[in-house]
């Protein structure tokens, strides 16, 4: 890796959905789907956030044989 690395753990992140009804986290960042929709997730620590928008889709039908 030749570039500068700006990523960091944080272990005393709170970590938010904007709509449980469509995607949940749990106290580790661990992003579960539960509903087909948009939400957005959000990390806070120190002062400082980040979110990510995120689209759960519906499963993909399976024909026979699949």
């Amino acid at each position: 890796n030749s570039g500068p690395n700006n990523s960091r753990q944080v272990s005393d992140a709170t970590w938010t959905s904007s709509n449980t009804q469509v995607a949940t986290v749990s106290a580790l960042g661990v992003v579960t789907g539960v509903n087909v929709g948009t939400a957005e997730i959000t990390a806070s620590s120190g002062g400082l956030s980040a979110s990510y928008r995120l689209s759960v889709l519906p499963r993909p039908l399976r024909g026979p044989g699949s």
